[in-house]
């Protein structure tokens, strides 16, 4: 029986921190019970930090800080009723310049491939329609 190895942890869409710990002890060489340690430690002191009200700023990646939500009237969807909610805080991450710049090539990556795409399409041959005892002609053709 195969069990979950780095084959699968490609084509899966999320990333957990076991797999970040795998990632960083095969890249580094360094034993995965230490990376382990410094990935874990690492978390911990953004807890930590941001719990305690501090921003934290990760220079290129980006800035982790809490934000007061304000106090709302919400809908209770099956009685319709209004429910008040009261204020909260919340944490904020606000993208840096790495994190924007990473996006920003996927995003143009993703247009392109999306307009070659519907370019090469356009361009196509439209199908051909067959009706039966008839010569196939190309579909949307009106009779003359």
């Amino acid at each position: 029986m195969a069990s979950k190895g780095s084959a699968q942890t490609d084509s899966t869409k999320n990333v957990t921190k076991k797999h970040l710990v795998e990632r960083i002890a095969a890249e580094t060489g360094l034993p995965r019970c230490t990376v382990q340690r410094v990935v874990q430690g690492v978390l911990d002191q953004l807890v930590h930090s941001i719990r305690d009200g501090k921003r934290v700023e990760l220079r290129d990646f980006g800035v982790f800080e809490v934000k007061e939500r304000a106090a709302r009237t919400a809908q209770n969807p099956k009685t319709l009723e209004p429910v008040p909610v009261p204020p909260k805080l919340a944490v904020r991450f606000k993208a840096g310049r790495l994190m924007k710049e990473a996006l920003a090539a996927q995003s143009k990556s993703a247009t392109a491939k999306a307009s070659g795409r519907q370019h090469r399409d356009s361009k196509q041959e439209q199908p051909l329609v067959e009706v039966p005892g008839r010569e196939p002609v190309p579909a949307g053709a009106g009779r003359d």
